[in-house]
């Protein structure tokens, strides 16, 4: 393959996920969404196996972002931990043929961790409700690994379909 492919592909990839976390980062509302976009976008190198073109697309990603709306706590730091490295941390599972009991678990617990680093970076300075504050734990570990079975399972669905879109092009 041409370098300069993997160049492009890439720079389309950062270019699609930059434009996701920019408007995610100026309307509250579609933030987590535009999360799940930007993985989306960042899935375009994995699909020819440019492991190093979508790791490249991630660090590019995450920088133009904080240098185009500064350091948003709940776009930057998901994306930064979990959202970004996701879709090659899942294409890196099916490369090496990963247990995916195994596999699940452990982004499970990496998923859940980042859910936790949110919540304490978000409300670091803020008075959180006692009611909250006593019950956060559970719903934060709970209700975040029943959220991530289904968004990984969506992930890996998705990867299919972008294989499949990104092999009928003429790259």
């Amino acid at each position: 393959m041409k370098i300069s492919r993997v160049v492009s592909l890439s720079a389309v990839s950062s270019a699609l996920a930059l434009i996701c976390l920019v408007f995610g980062s100026y309307v509250d509302l579609f933030s987590l969404s535009c999360l799940f976009m930007a993985s989306l976008a960042l899935m375009l190198p994995l699909a020819k196996g440019y492991k190093m073109g979508a790791f490249l697309a991630y660090l590019a990603t995450g920088l133009l972002t904080m240098i185009f709306v500064g350091i948003i706590p709940h776009v930057i730091i998901p994306y930064a931990m979990f959202f970004g490295l996701h879709p090659l941390v899942n294409h890196l599972q099916k490369q090496y043929k990963i247990n995916v009991v195994l596999a699940t678990l452990v982004k499970g617990v990496w998923f859940i961790g980042t859910l936790y680093v949110m919540y304490f970076a978000t409300t670091m300075f803020v008075d959180v409700h006692p009611i909250i504050e006593r019950y956060i734990h559970y719903f934060l570990t709970i209700g975040g690994a029943l959220i991530f079975v289904v968004y990984d399972s969506l992930m890996i669905r998705f990867q299919k379909s972008v294989n499949a879109i990104v092999y009928k092009l003429k790259l």
